[in-house]
């Protein structure tokens, strides 16, 4: 974990632990970055106002432990429980055509949804050639 400021208020940190960042968006701290590896999201950037920053950096780690945070932020916290604000990122891919990051449904999705029916002409063409070479 790694912490520096940007400005005299507002600060930024760097965490690979799932429960600090989960600490983070409860705070309501910004999500500035998120570092993948195969797809797969490893490690999370926020930012925010220097109190909120420290309050969740020196916050001990621990599962669903409440974070000790200003009433109002408290506040802000039970309404985003309240109203089901998803906490969990989805996984994101990206096109094996296009190189955009998508949401897949499934982990054996490869292409966004633009360019799949491009994907299934390209598999039945390559398909039927294979056909066509061993019936010679």
């Amino acid at each position: 974990m790694e912490v520096w400021g940007l400005s005299e208020n507002t600060f930024c940190f760097y965490t690979r632990d799932k429960h600090q960042a989960k600490a983070a968006k409860l705070a309501g701290l910004c999500l500035m970055a998120e570092y993948t590896k195969g797809g797969r999201i490893f490690a999370l950037q926020f930012a925010g106002p220097k109190e909120k920053v420290l309050a969740v950096v020196h916050h001990p780690v621990k599962k669903d432990q409440p974070i000790n945070l200003p009433l109002r932020d408290q506040e802000e916290v039970a309404a985003r429980k309240l109203f089901g604000e998803p906490e969990k990122p989805k996984p994101r891919k990206v096109c094996g055509r296009c190189k955009q990051p998508f949401e897949a449904a499934n982990n054996r999705q490869q292409y966004c949804t633009k360019c799949r029916k491009w994907a299934k002409r390209e598999g039945a063409r390559e398909r039927k050639q294979r056909q066509r070479r061993k019936a010679e």
